[in-house]
């Protein structure tokens, strides 16, 4: 089922929130993520993509939103393909992300 126009209480309930915290030289192995799409917050940049096959870190903080496509976008039909993202270890940070899946 497609969220496109769904009403907001059912494109909520097709999300999920998680907050990672990072310690003093952790970060997260290159992945891409499995839903439509994902909204992110951070506390302190260490954020960065592979959209064509050079890593380029993201200026993200706590006043921008990264937002990128996940695997399910391009099987629901929309033409975009999911973004190799990952984290640099560096210092104490905060990712605040919103994953919007498919309705089941």
């Amino acid at each position: 089922a497609s969220l496109v126009g769904a009403p907001i209480e059912d494109v909520l309930a097709a999300s999920t929130t998680d907050a990672f915290v990072y310690g003093p030289g952790q970060g997260c192995a290159p992945h891409r993520d499995a839903g439509v799409l994902t909204l992110i917050v951070e506390s302190a940049p260490g954020l960065a993509v592979c959209p064509d096959g050079v890593w380029i870190t993201t200026n993200a903080g706590p006043s921008r939103v990264v937002l990128m496509a996940g695997k399910a976008a391009r099987r629901a039909g929309y033409d975009f393909d999911a973004v190799e993202h990952r984290v640099y270890p560096g210092e104490d940070r905060v990712s605040i992300t919103l994953d919007l899946h498919p309705s089941p």
